[in-house]
């Protein structure tokens, strides 16, 4: 199902080089408001925040939420820890002051790059489009920037007050930001911290285009940016900007290097990736309690995947009949909230544990580029077969290579990847 990667299409868009630009028409109201807000961020020596971007695509035939979640501490003028998760990615940037390191805990994969003399620097060049849902990282990050109020005004050709309102409690002066490709309303809180408190970027041309694209003539898209926690010059620990990699982690040149993609199929013969995850039912699974007491068979599946959809029950099945029989079945849910599963599971009962991995993290290690994709591992830990797709007789692949198991035999040495119908995880 590749219409869901143009979910991702917001997310990825870099920031734009920086030239000259005209000044903007600012009404007074708003030039105050930003004016308060540079003063706050410059004379602050330390900060920290959250934020959480969503970005929602929503069909008669498709509803998806892919949500970034970004934490930011930072002192000045180079010392940052920007950590990034979106679906199945998951980055930890630290600079020391002296180098910038970007970790991937999922692939056990880092990089090492000269760190550079401020913030802005650090954000412009390394940073922001990890993270990005506003199209210009000046302006997505203008806290951390030199000048907050000019980063804020760039790029726009008018910036206009539009009142007060409540978010969450909370009163906030709105701004309109009126900018190519997009407007971007901010809310501001009133009073003497103006600390940005949301971003609301105006998606109505994104949304023609992917409708277009997509062939989707009802499809709306919508795109926020939520910010909180904020401090400002809190005793941030020296050790939040140190980073020592793992033993075993690995140094590579780039992402693009990092981000060579695997084959399901490398993993058979070797031993199973460990991983945890929280069951939709409550506790958790850890695959380590199951070794040398059972074989696990894994599918990895979502909600809105239609080949997943029609092998989930034919798999609960077969889950049934060898529950007895020293076989562990664990449907493993790629990208989905809690939420979604069990309003999917109100429609759709289906006899099988579910565990959830919103983060993506166990489909990272397993190398999950399409689902369904299920994997059976023996009781020696070690992956036996690797099956991406709906194969038509599903029932009597897994049936037949669970008896081998069972018996002391091997799977063929071959993963069954004839199955259609492999849709693609968000990223």
């Amino acid at each position: 199902m590749r219409r869901v990667i143009a979910v991702s299409v917001i997310l990825a868009i870099g920031g734009p080089a920086f030239g000259q630009l005209p000044q903007p028409v600012i009404d007074p109201q708003a030039e105050g408001i930003l004016r308060k807000m540079s003063a706050l961020f410059q004379g602050a020596r330390s900060l920290r925040y959250s934020s959480t971007g969503t970005v929602s695509v929503v069909s008669k035939t498709l509803q998806k939420d892919t949500v970034t979640r970004t934490t930011v501490s930072a002192r000045r003028p180079n010392l940052v820890r920007f950590d990034v998760r979106r679906g199945n990615v998951a980055v930890d940037n630290i600079s020391d002051g002296s180098t910038m390191f970007s970790y991937v805990p999922p692939l056990n994969a880092y990089l090492k790059r000269p760190s550079l003399p401020n913030l802005e620097g650090l954000v412009t060049k390394y940073l922001a489009t990890q993270a990005a849902v506003i199209d210009d990282s000046r302006f997505a990050y203008f806290p951390l920037m030199e000048d907050p109020y000019a980063a804020s005004i760039r790029g726009a050709s008018k910036v206009t007050y539009l009142g007060q309102e409540t978010l969450d409690g909370v009163a906030c002066d709105r701004i309109r930001f009126a900018k190519l490709p997009s407007n971007v309303d901010v809310w501001f809180e009133a009073g003497d911290r103006p600390f940005p408190r949301q971003f609301v970027p105006d998606t109505s041309m994104m949304a023609k285009r992917l409708a277009l694209g997509m062939k989707m003539p009802d499809l709306s898209l919508t795109a926020t940016v939520q910010l909180h926690g904020w401090e400002l010059d809190s005793a941030l620990a020296d050790d939040l900007f140190r980073f020592t990699p793992p033993a075993d982690a690995v140094e590579k040149e780039s992402f693009k290097e990092m981000a060579q993609p695997h084959q399901p199929t490398e993993l058979i013969g070797k031993a199973a990736p460990a991983f945890k995850a929280a069951l939709h039912s409550g506790g958790e699974f850890n695959l380590e309690d199951h070794r040398g007491r059972n074989v696990v068979v894994l599918d990895f599946w979502a909600t809105w995947c239609g080949p997943c959809v029609m092998a989930l029950p034919l798999i609960a099945e077969v889950a049934k009949e060898y529950r007895n029989k020293g076989v562990v079945f664990v449907a493993v849910n790629q990208g989905d909230s809690p939420e979604t599963i069990s309003a999917f599971l109100e429609k759709r009962p289906v006899d099988i544990t579910i565990a959830v991995d919103e983060e993506g993290r166990a489909g990272m290690q397993y190398y999950v580029s399409g689902i369904p994709q299920s994997v059976i591992i023996g009781r020696d830990g070690k992956v036996a077969n690797v099956h991406v797709g709906l194969a038509p007789n599903i029932q009597e692949i897994l049936r037949a290579e669970l008896d081998g198991l069972l018996g002391g035999g091997t799977p063929p040495a071959e993963a069954v990847t004839s199955g259609s119908g492999a849709a693609q995880p968000p990223r």
